[in-house]
């Protein structure tokens, strides 16, 4: 039960950051002080591929995969997340010491987490949480002095994005009520109080079909949903990374790949892609369908639940959503 409801409550991302105590310069990189056109024949065992379009890349790309319930999203890895999240903060520390990248965006940091880390003296700071994504953006962080760019000013949230986390959170309330009642302290207790527990579980589901059918009729194809998730996002990426002052490294997910590279092509911002041991490539272009379906899995996840109970036995809950 414990585990569900982390993994739920890490659904929301709801993160916290703490100070911790040191002290290091946070003097800027300026134009001219990197020559990242040798990228490209740059050699570690952290990567993979490297590509350089242009010269002197403004933006550098690093691709990688989330180890939360948004997976889906990503093209399927040749390596564990928690491998090509290590290679990732051995790319970031290539870039800040052999090529004097300064500027980090980090894939969910908000403008609220990115303001406070750069007005740090020491730089430090800590993501309370257990998703490994998070716990390697704070190695990351803390590893070196960046200036932390903002992956996003405000939340960009498409309509089954807020209504999948306006459900999971609903969902969780219950599941912990139930667990306050002590309905999970073992199998006959749990049993006793099957039809309240329905009812509550019902009551907390109770119009997520409805609504979805309600987005699914007006966006059959979920591309507006794409739109806001993807492609806002990285222009997003692109305004802020190139407002930050010399070049600056971006590590998002592959699922932004393609339409990421078209609008710096469009810009005709140069960049450079340096992709990780344990990242498939090049990131194939995915279909309508894959892509609406990547976009359906935006809503509630927690369409069914394992409850562990007091006495160790466990059982799979089915929960009223489609």
């Amino acid at each position: 039960m414990k585990n569900l409801i982390t993994l739920a409550l890490a659904t929301c991302l709801s993160l916290q950051f703490v100070q911790a105590d040191s002290k290091q310069d946070n003097q800027l990189i300026t134009e001219n002080s990197h020559e990242v056109n040798s990228l490209e024949s740059l050699k570690a065992p952290s990567i993979s591929k490297v590509i350089v379009k242009g010269e002197n890349p403004q933006i550098i790309y690093v691709p990688i995969i989330h180890d939360g319930p948004y997976n889906h999203i990503s093209t399927v890895s040749l390596a564990s997340v928690e491998e090509i999240l290590q290679n990732c903060q051995s790319i970031s520390n290539i870039l800040f010491g052999k090529y004097k990248v300064k500027n980090i965006m980090l894939e969910g940091v908000s403008k609220k987490v990115a303001d406070y880390y750069n007005k740090l003296d020491g730089k430090k700071v800590k993501f309370n949480t257990k998703m490994k994504t998070w716990q390697a953006w704070s190695a990351i962080l803390n590893s070196k002095s960046w200036n932390a760019v903002a992956a996003s000013n405000t939340k960009l949230e498409g309509p089954l994005t807020k209504l999948g986390y306006a459900y999971s959170n609903r969902i969780v309330a219950a599941l912990n009520q139930s667990k306050k009642n002590g309905w999970f302290r073992n199998r006959e207790i749990f049993a006793e109080n099957q039809k309240t527990f329905q009812k509550l579980i019902g009551k907390a589901c109770a119009g997520y079909n409805e609504k979805l059918d309600a987005i699914l009729k007006e966006d059959p194809q979920l591309k507006g949903e794409y739109d806001i998730t993807v492609t806002q996002r990285n222009k997003v990426f692109i305004e802020n990374t190139m407002a930050a002052n010399g070049a600056g490294v971006i590590f998002c997910g592959v699922a932004h790949t393609n339409n990421l590279l078209q609008q710096l092509e469009n810009k005709n911002i140069s960049y450079a892609i340096i992709v990780p041991k344990g990242i498939e490539w090049p990131v194939k272009e995915k279909t309508d369908e894959e892509k609406f379906a990547d976009m359906l899995k935006l809503g509630c996840q927690l369409k069914e639940c394992n409850l562990k109970f007091g006495d160790g036995t466990n059982a799979k809950i089915k929960l009223p959503i489609k």
